[in-house]
Order: structure tokens, then C-alpha cells, then sequence
């Protein structure tokens, strides 16, 4: 299994990569879910109808 770890107009560390990789990796252990490859996508928004401007997708 593959998990790319990206920002948008943001920098990825080692330490936030390695934290999504280990989420993502047992929330896909705990479906039991025969992935092949997923791909997080971590970015701030400015929304003022969103308190927390930090958004991860996981695809």
C-alpha cells in the first residue's frame, strides 16, 4: 500500500507526513480495505465560517 503525503502551498514535514501516514494506515487496517495507493492532501483555507483553517483530504 501507497500513501502520498502532499501540501497545498504548504511545506510537509517529516513529523506531520509520518503522523498523517500512521492515521491513515490504521484507519485503512481498520476497515479492512484492500487499498493500492491513497493520497492525503493537507492546506489551510480562510473561511470565516470555519474556526479551523487546516483541511486534510484523504483520497
Amino acid at each position: 500500500m501507497t500513501i502520498t503525503v502532499s501540501g497545498r502551498k504548504m511545506p510537509v514535514t517529516d513529523a506531520l507526513r509520518q503522523y498523517a501516514e500512521e492515521k491513515v494506515g490504521n484507519a485503512i487496517k481498520a476497515v479492512d480495505a484492500d487499498t493500492v495507493s491513497t493520497e492525503v492532501v493537507l492546506y489551510t483555507e480562510k473561511n470565516p465560517a470555519n474556526p479551523l483553517p487546516a483541511i486534510c483530504e484523504v483520497t
